[in-house]
């Protein structure tokens, strides 16, 4: 799909076919989106085309939150939805290369472990100063052997991984749901990330405060 001006003339045109310098569109995937909340941002993106599921053995018809990187891509008008899911999950990857060398705090085993603390971390605050410390309250309680108890965890087990309750309030109740992402209810990690990482996420879990804080309060 070519954009052309009004009055362009037609060696304008010809070179611009001859170049394919087509029209393009912004595509941007906010930190802490669920892999659920992409797709459907995806699919209300008119400017994209096709569909954001398959059934084929290729990493991008299987992919699970933590496998695409938030970040704003440039792509041609038409380009498949597909395609941009896979541009993503690229992008992740060779963000994990970037810090496959770096010594992980204790007690965080792989690199799973890491996206997975980011990923609650991601969704716990949206400021990058408040991230090292609220990282440093999760190590200290699987340090000590403490639940995390996060609230993001038991959201995304109420939402079937949505991640958004979507105006709903967060019940006591709630923090009871029979789910391995319930860390009210489970010790440790859940088995996956919750959301799609920020460079910042990671970083802070890389990198925490150091404190001998176990608890902190969101003010408002």
């Amino acid at each position: 799909e070519y954009e052309i001006s009004r009055g362009s003339g037609v060696w304008t045109v010809a070179s611009m076919l001859s170049h394919g310098r087509v029209a393009t569109t912004t595509i941007t995937i906010p930190e802490g989106f669920t892999i659920k909340q992409i797709k459907n941002m995806l699919m209300n993106t008119l400017s994209l085309a096709g569909e954001v599921d398959c059934d084929k053995d290729i990493p991008v018809c299987h992919l699970i939150d933590g496998d695409i990187f938030p970040d704003t891509y440039r792509v041609a008008r038409g380009t498949a939805r597909l395609a941009v899911l896979d541009r993503a999950r690229k992008k992740m990857e060779s963000v994990e290369q970037k810090f496959i060398s770096y010594r992980y705090p204790a007690p965080l085993k792989d690199w799973n472990d890491v996206m997975v603390l980011a990923s609650i971390v991601q969704k716990e605050t949206p400021l990058r100063r408040e991230m090292p410390v609220v990282a440093g309250v999760y190590l200290n309680r699987l340090n000590k052997d403490m639940r995390l108890q996060a609230d993001p965890t038991v959201v995304y087990a109420l939402t079937d991984g949505l991640g958004d309750m979507q105006g709903n309030p967060l019940l006591t109740g709630h923090l009871r749901i029979e789910s391995p992402y319930n860390t009210y209810t489970n010790k440790g990690l859940p088995p996956h990330p919750i959301a799609s990482v920020g460079i910042d996420a990671i970083r802070s879990v890389l990198k925490p405060a150091r404190t001998e804080y176990l608890f902190f309060v969101a003010d408002g």
